[in-house]
């Protein structure tokens, strides 16, 4: 709720508080939109991999998926810094944060993934899938 501008600048509704709104910050939110979205779109794919009615399907491994949640990271954090240099603070620290949150999630999916991989061949193997991995399954 604005009640006024003055120069490229919104007076907010709590006086003594000015909000600037400029088309980097606007950017800089859709940018970040983007990779969220992005990164769930990602692991979407292999969770998607990993559903069969077939009990001798084995899901994609984690591994591919977390190199597209990498490119991700790399990306966000070339334009933390290229925005950083130009001064645009608020977009820098939004690509910090998708990187970090990045990271994060791809630390927690190797886990996840790792194990879902040992489960799925296990129910394979136990389901008559002959693979050079069913050997020594208990």
């Amino acid at each position: 709720m604005s009640t006024g501008t003055h120069a490229g600048t919104v007076r907010s509704w709590c006086p003594g508080r000015v909000a600037e709104r400029t088309p980097g910050g606007c950017g800089g939110c859709l940018l970040v939109g983007a990779e969220l979205a992005a990164l769930v779109l990602i692991f979407l794919g292999w969770c998607a991999s990993h559903f069969s009615w077939d009990p001798q399907h084995v899901g994609d491994p984690i591994g591919p998926y977390l190199m597209m949640a990498a490119v991700v990271a790399v990306l966000a954090a070339g334009t933390a810094v290229v925005a950083a240099v130009r001064g645009a603070s608020g977009i820098a620290w939004g690509q910090g944060a998708v990187v970090g949150l990045t990271l994060v999630v791809m630390l927690g999916a190797n886990v996840v993934g790792k194990r879902t991989e040992e489960e799925d061949r296990r129910q394979a193997c136990h389901a008559g899938l002959e693979a050079s991995w069913c050997v020594d399954t208990p």
